[in-house]
């Protein structure tokens, strides 16, 4: 039946009236903008009605004020990744108040925004040159301001260096600061721990040193005798000198199989200072990620398709060997007090695995990084996911929380939270953001 026209009034909303030819014009729509974008009229002034996935296209002035960031990735202290802008403005000051640049900084800076490669990682000294060059070319000017301006570009060169590596904004931004965050901390550690391996190594060498003066022939009587000569031997007792030698209680010469511990310690010290720790600053297992930009020098990226399983084994693998030189460092610091008793510390030792090292033992091992998706988790990997956690192995697990459509009649459509499947594990230390 034909819809009255009284139920058919009340089910249409009522639409403004079309503007005439006469009165259209874009005055409504421009209020309607602003209206939408600043929340100005409205009860709650200044609140904008902006929907949150656009807000970011609203703050493009904030994010170019932060992005991209210049990282130093040899900085031990002190902030290791700042705002281009900030490091430009930098440079400006030393330059003095009256640089040609200061008025064309937001052109600058992105000159080097537009150098990088999608925002990843490029490396200031590799574009810096080129950059100025095409920034000085964007001006026509005559040829004096052309060689002011060539040279004010030189002087901010030399007052912005070419240490460090350039990051723009994108989905490789925060992995990328992850791992020079994680990098930064481990090689800080790992310095003051080399350097307490060399100082022991040095210092166990010296008893070796000590010992061999003790049992050398050049400490003997008639050693000592013949060292006079003969006109100064008809002086010299040889025979009452080693009488009273033998009488004294002076130092005893080190036992074989102390001198042989002491030795095979000193060795393995040394060899691993010289040769260096891994090379290697950090491991990265994924299966593939898009998101994994660590494709960088002193990353060792593994793809394998069992990615907790794959870095479970790397982890193992690395603590074995700091397992090694943590007990060459024990038995060294013994040794080097005089404290080491074979009867209460060898079968301890012997027996130390990961699970006998303290926290900062732990962390001087390379960094093992596993980058999971929520997906996978829901899946396939939740199993070893768990038992990770509950090993108890220092482990990042990073995990990209995707939205996938879930598949009818498998765990994957039950959306549970991550983070409260983790804090279950009290062995864990979890971060959300």
């Amino acid at each position: 039946m034909p819809e009255s026209e009284e139920k058919r009034k009340m089910s249409t909303p009522t639409m403004p009236a079309a503007p005439t030819k006469e009165t259209a014009d874009a005055t409504w729509r421009d209020r309607l903008r602003h209206f939408h974008v600043t929340g100005d009229g409205s009860d709650d002034a200044g609140a904008p009605l902006v929907p949150l996935s656009l807000a970011g296209f609203f703050d493009a002035e904030e994010l170019f004020d932060h992005y991209p960031l210049l990282i130093d990735a040899a900085s031990t202290a002190g902030e290791f990744a700042r705002p281009f802008s900030a490091c430009v403005e930098d440079a400006f000051e030393s330059m003095g108040e009256n640089s040609l640049l200061r008025d064309h900084k937001t052109k600058l800076i992105w000159a080097f925004a537009q150098a990088l490669d999608e925002g990843r990682e490029t490396p200031l000294a590799g574009v810096i040159d080129e950059t100025c060059e095409k920034f000085a070319a964007d001006f026509e000017v005559s040829a004096e301001a052309s060689r002011a301006l060539n040279k004010e570009l030189t002087h901010f060169k030399k007052a912005l260096g070419k240490s460090g590596v350039l990051l723009g904004l994108g989905n490789h931004t925060l992995v990328a600061l992850y791992r020079h965050a994680l990098v930064r901390e481990r090689r800080g550690r790992l310095a003051a721990f080399v350097s307490e391996a060399a100082i022991l190594a040095e210092n166990l060498a010296n008893i070796l040193r000590v010992d061999d003066a003790h049992g050398s022939a050049n400490g003997e009587p008639d050693a000592a005798a013949a060292s006079l000569g003969s006109a100064g031997a008809q002086f010299f007792e040889a025979d009452a000198l080693a009488a009273t030698a033998r009488s004294s209680s002076g130092s005893k010469s080190l036992s074989a199989e102390r001198r042989k511990r002491i030795s095979e310690t000193v060795n393995l010290l040394r060899g691993w200072v010289k040769g260096g720790p891994s090379a290697t600053d950090l491991i990265l297992v994924h299966s593939g990620a898009p998101e994994a930009s660590f494709e960088a020098e002193g990353a060792n990226v593994v793809v394998e398709e069992d990615i907790l399983g794959t870095a479970t084994k790397l982890y193992d693998r690395e603590m074995d060997q700091v397992v090694e030189i943590v007990r060459a460092m024990r038995i060294g610091r013994l040794e080097v007090g005089g404290d080491y008793d074979a009867e209460l510390h060898e079968s301890q030792l012997s027996r130390l695995d990961r699970h006998g090292l303290s926290s900062e033992e732990l962390l001087v091992g390379t960094p093992v990084v596993a980058l999971e998706s929520r997906d996978r988790l829901r899946g396939m990997s939740l199993a070893p996911f768990s038992a990770m956690l509950r090993s108890g192995r220092a482990i990042h697990v990073l995990v990209a929380d995707s939205e996938s459509v879930p598949t009818e009649g498998s765990f994957s459509e039950y959306a549970f939270e991550l983070g409260y499947l983790v804090l279950a594990h009290r062995e864990a230390f979890v971060l959300q953001s």
